[in-house]
């Protein structure tokens, strides 16, 4: 939980550095999200939760070791939390059903999977 807002904090400093090519999605935006995830009233659709570890993973991918130093970044910690985001985004490509109710969220989070899918870093 801390790091992701040490690493929203830092994104906020060059967003355009961590949220390359991401116009529908912003660093106010995803902490926005964030916060709804970690800290729910109420419940999140699945492609809301799949649109957050889009952009928490995109963000990391984002980071290089530089960054991490500079901004007091743990680098396990970071890579484990970069690594279960994967792991979600994987889970969520294998288990998005082809025929969906179609909501901004949903089509958010299958654009983002679709990017990640044909950019894939590892």
């Amino acid at each position: 939980m801390s790091l992701v807002l040490k690493t929203l904090r830092a994104a906020k400093t060059n967003p355009k550095r961590y949220f390359p090519g991401l116009s529908d999605l912003n660093i106010s935006s995803l902490a926005d999200m964030c916060q709804k995830v970690y800290f729910p009233t109420e419940d999140c659709s699945t492609a809301f939760v799949t649109v957050v570890n889009a952009g928490l993973w995109n963000m990391f991918s984002n980071f290089g070791e530089g960054d991490l130093h500079q901004h007091g970044l743990e680098e396990l910690e970071f890579e484990r939390s970069r690594a279960l985001c994967k792991r979600n985004l994987d889970d969520a490509a294998r288990c998005t059903p082809l025929l969906l109710e179609h909501s901004y969220r949903q089509i958010q989070a299958l654009l983002l999977l679709a990017s990640r899918a044909s950019g894939e870093k590892s």
